[in-house]
């Protein structure tokens, strides 16, 4: 050790190192702190914007209907929106990396804890409402940019809308967006709630629309406290007809 010590001091006696003033530390820890804070908020905004959407478009309550439901989520995810979060994570996990106590730290830990911190928060945000706050605000205000972004969406496969009639095959559904009728079809696979299905009773309909009918993957009704509204068509993130 004493060795070491007193080959740094040579070499810094001789010009080879040049102690760096204390501030020039200061400064790089402050701005490196700065990246992470900045990037963190983004990416639990985002993270918990793409929540908002799920919940929003009716995508949150698939899973609840199997291994079907879970395909469906998978293909009818915003992905563009789940890239970009995906980015700002990387992004946050680089600029972590630059800390002392992320050094001995196998990369997977480092980008574990960094996706567990913004999930975590990111669901918290979800649960106190903060997004249908602001999308009433930006709504309130008619902001630009932020009104588009915050319009209500509706990837393709999910259609929201009343019973107008009980078929025999299933029901007609009397479309939040048009008003026009979709023809219903329910099988011995649909996934249909425990109550019975009236007419009048507000339902999301999952399954692909083809020609004015669909056959339903399952069926979930819209209890007044889902606070879901009339949803339509966004071409920014999700594919649509």
């Amino acid at each position: 050790m004493k060795n070491l010590q007193d080959i740094i001091l040579q070499k810094i006696q001789t010009g080879e190192l040049k102690m760096a003033p204390r501030w020039h530390f200061v400064l790089r820890t402050a701005l490196y702190g700065s990246g992470v804070l900045l990037v963190a908020l983004i990416a639990v905004y985002l993270m918990s914007f793409v929540m908002f959407l799920l919940y929003r478009n009716g995508l949150f309550f698939a899973p609840a209907f199997g291994l079907r439901g879970l395909v469906f989520i998978v293909v009818a995810s915003p992905w563009l929106l789940i890239a970009v979060t995906l980015i700002f994570l990387g992004l946050l996990l680089a600029l972590v990396r630059n800390f002392a106590f992320s050094y001995r730290r196998p990369l997977v830990y480092s980008l574990l804890a960094a996706s567990a911190g913004v999930l975590l928060v990111s669901t918290l945000i979800h649960m106190t409402m903060m997004h249908e706050r602001v999308r009433s605000f930006v709504e309130g205000r008619g902001i630009p940019g932020m009104s588009a972004l915050y319009t209500d969406h509706r990837p393709s496969g999910v259609s929201f809308g009343l019973i107008g009639k009980i078929t025999d095959q299933g029901f007609l559904l009397l479309l939040d967006d048009t008003g026009e009728a979709l023809d219903v079809a329910t099988t011995t696979n649909t996934h249909l709630p425990s109550e019975s299905l009236q007419v009048g009773t507000r339902v999301m309909v999952f399954g692909d629309v083809n020609t004015g009918k669909v056959t339903a993957l399952g069926v979930r009704p819209i209890h007044d406290d889902d606070d879901l509204p009339p949803a339509h068509p966004h071409p920014m993130f999700f594919h649509h007809e």
